[in-house]
């Protein structure tokens, strides 16, 4: 009976064994998706370096095609839908990934599991823009290829009067990331370029006998509304409303003038300091005003207010461009009339 019995176990220990060899065998391998991750540092010197605390918005556009693909090739771009729009990224942990900004939390957004991506974006998010950025349309533009496909953002731009407070828009397209190349998951972080979308003025005075203090400065009638397109032709285009119009106060209280430096952050649309701009499609101008730079001056026994016409020195401010006007306020030290004025000029790139 015993032996009856070890061979009956026998039986039933091997059937187990092959029961548990055949559930093995069927064992599905689950595959976790991969987020989508940016590196948005720049590179010192030819990059917009982006700031850690920014969050920016992402257009991605999804083809069938496979990685490494040229993004205008005919089964790229022409070929491609959204696969998601004006998505939030933020810094978290280096990298920035998806984020809800109405929520306060990670949303994260992760890689197709077939075929590749092409990317484009602006900063700041329009709901992290503290109302500067007031529109944002995505035009994919790629039924008429008889001109060749040219995505684009269509950003509509108002910038703080409040030096303190002004933003800093840039952006990049399609054609700026990866070399203007498709990605895939198995790219890894992508790296993007951005770029700067307005100009930056720096003001910076001096006066050779320390006679004079500054006690207002001001650059008047600069256009602060706008729309900015992206594209293989970026540029703005104004709103020369007179009421659009700003002026920007630099400073309202009483300092030498002598090393006195405009406010680092004077960031301003892009713009002809005639006030002249081109209608497209018409071959008509629209007439705006002159920029004008106004300064009061006091040697202690009287002050008088300055103006200047910019187009003198400047024809236009273009974007990505950063303006430097040194400018010379000098005493006759015999007469102590009216001051000599001279105005050098630099233009860097931001």
């Amino acid at each position: 009976m015993m032996g009856s019995f070890n061979r009956a176990a026998a039986t039933v220990f091997l059937a187990a064994a092959a029961f548990l060899c055949v559930s093995c065998s069927k064992t599905t391998v689950i595959t976790v998706p991969e987020e989508i991750a940016f590196d948005a540092f720049g590179m010192p010197m030819t990059r917009a370096g982006y700031p850690e605390s920014g969050i920016f918005g992402v257009y991605a556009c999804q083809a069938g095609c496979g990685v490494n693909t040229a993004w205008d090739a005919s089964d790229a771009w022409p070929q491609a839908s959204s696969y998601f729009a004006n998505a939030a990224f933020k810094n978290i942990d280096g990298n920035w990934a998806g984020y809800d900004i109405a929520q306060g939390k990670p949303n994260p957004y992760f890689w197709p599991s077939d075929g590749s991506l092409m990317f484009a974006g602006y900063s700041p998010h329009k709901d992290a823009s503290k109302g500067t950025v007031t529109s944002v349309a995505w035009n994919p533009n790629r039924e008429d290829l008889s001109v060749g496909v040219n995505p684009y953002m269509q950003i509509g731009f108002t910038q703080k009067t409040d030096i303190s407070e002004m933003v800093d828009l840039m952006w990049f397209d399609v054609k700026d990331v990866n070399e203007g190349r498709t990605m895939t998951k198995e790219s890894g972080v992508v790296n993007i370029d951005f770029r700067h979308a307005l100009s930056k003025v720096t003001l910076n005075f001096s006066g050779s006998q320390n006679i004079y203090k500054l006690t207002s400065v001001k650059l008047k009638d600069c256009i602060n509304t706008a729309t900015f397109y992206s594209g293989k032709t970026a540029g703005w285009m104004p709103d020369l409303a007179v009421e659009k119009l700003k002026d920007f106060t630099l400073l309202n209280s009483e300092v030498m003038l002598n090393g006195w430096t405009s406010p680092e952050n004077l960031l301003i649309i892009p713009q002809y300091l005639d006030g002249i701009f081109p209608v497209i499609g018409t071959g008509s101008v629209d007439m705006g005003i002159d920029v004008i730079l106004a300064f009061t001056v006091t040697d202690g026994y009287g002050s008088q207010e300055i103006e200047i016409p910019l187009k003198d020195y400047t024809e236009r401010w273009i974007m990505g461009k950063h303006y430097v006007y040194n400018i010379a306020v000098n005493a006759d030290p015999i007469d102590f009339g009216s001051p000599s004025i001279s105005i050098t000029t630099q233009t860097v790139t931001m």
